[in-house]
């Protein structure tokens, strides 16, 4: 099973501690009870804002697609450096793209 966890430096790790996608396909696939194994996709950039992630996500899909790979599963995170320069109706309308180009893809 694939998963696409897509975001900003919370996303991509690399902090002191392990990154959210590494630790959650050790998790699902130490807790896996019919043998399927999941891999997480880690496309997380740091400072990445919603706005370039929309324009980002449909690429990273796109390579996914390109090597085979369609994602059962995409989970996205952002917003936090749109904190400050960006009023939280632009995030939460980047947020919603996001969510369409993933329903879009089938993940």
């Amino acid at each position: 099973v694939h998963i696409l966890a897509f975001g900003d430096s919370l996303t991509a790790g690399g902090f002191g501690s392990r990154p959210y996608p590494l630790q959650l396909e050790e998790l699902l696939n130490r807790r896996s009870e019919d043998g399927r194994r999941y891999k997480v996709h880690n496309a997380g950039i740091c400072g990445d804002s919603t706005e370039g992630m929309t324009e980002r996500l449909p690429e990273e899909i796109a390579d996914l697609g390109r090597a085979g790979i369609r994602p059962s599963f995409a989970l996205t995170l952002g917003g936090t450096n749109d904190l400050g320069h960006m009023t939280p109706e632009q995030i939460l309308r980047n947020l919603a793209k996001l969510r369409e180009i993933v329903m879009a893809a089938g993940a």
